[in-house]
């Protein structure tokens, strides 16, 4: 962490909130948290470690893309940490869901779980396809399978509809509502529903998600596919 008392330096006077170039809306790895000098004497370092640190967080789980809309997870794991590195912060990338540290982990890297995969749609006849972007997040191996039950997506599709349910994130969602709460989930929003939207990126409406966990919980046959023995797997003892 740097601070500037005589103003900020020539190398960093142009401050732009996007990029150009690249069409992000924020300045994603190079960012720098900037606090007004008024301010400079309410605000500590270790607050600003914290809020550095819980954006990196939200930016790696949510899917770093490239420019072809590929999520980039591995890198970013040694790219942050070696930053924390830098500033002497007892600090690592974790997994969301599991709490669990990277580096404790050697069950074949983290993953980016999809919740919806991008697709093109047309908009009233328009020449060219709007681009639906993917909405997921990275989750370690034994989360990813996990929320999936171990299945791919087709194969989790099959059995959702096979129970009357919509689709495959009728089985995965309650998973995951279920394995968050074993994990010992932090009371940060006012309820669970609100912190599984915000920490796993959720692309559905908190009354969606409240519905499709609430069926699949008061449904016997439902819950007892639920359980498996990929469900709590890897789990802190």
């Amino acid at each position: 962490m740097k601070r500037y008392d005589d103003g900020i330096p020539a190398h960093l006077w142009r401050f732009k909130e996007s990029c150009e170039n690249c069409g992000v809306d924020d300045l994603r790895r190079w960012s720098v948290v900037c606090v007004a000098a008024d301010h400079a004497e309410t605000i500590s370092l270790n607050q600003l470690a914290v809020v550095t640190q819980a954006y990196w967080e939200r930016h790696y789980w949510r899917g770093i893309q490239t420019s072809d809309r590929h999520p980039r997870k591995d890198e970013f794991i040694s790219e942050y940490n070696g930053q924390a590195d830098k500033f002497d912060w007892d600090w690592s990338l974790h997994c969301p869901l599991c709490r669990r540290a990277y580096h404790e982990l050697n069950n074949g890297g983290p993953d980016f779980h999809h919740w919806c995969r991008p697709h093109f749609e047309t908009d009233g006849g328009a020449e060219d396809p709007v681009v639906q972007d993917e909405h997921g997040v990275v989750l370690c191996r034994n989360c990813h399978d996990a929320i999936s039950g171990g299945k791919t997506d087709s194969r989790q599709d099959w059995r959702a509809r096979k129970l009357g349910l919509y689709g495959k994130h009728c089985l995965q969602l309650p998973r995951l509502a279920i394995r968050d709460l074993e994990a010992d989930c932090p009371s940060q929003a006012d309820s669970q529903i609100e912190h599984l939207q915000e920490r796993f990126n959720l692309p559905y409406r908190i009354d969606e998600i409240q519905r499709i966990i609430s069926q699949a919980l008061s449904n016997e046959d439902i819950h007892s596919v639920i359980h498996d023995d990929t469900l709590m797997r890897g789990l802190k003892d």
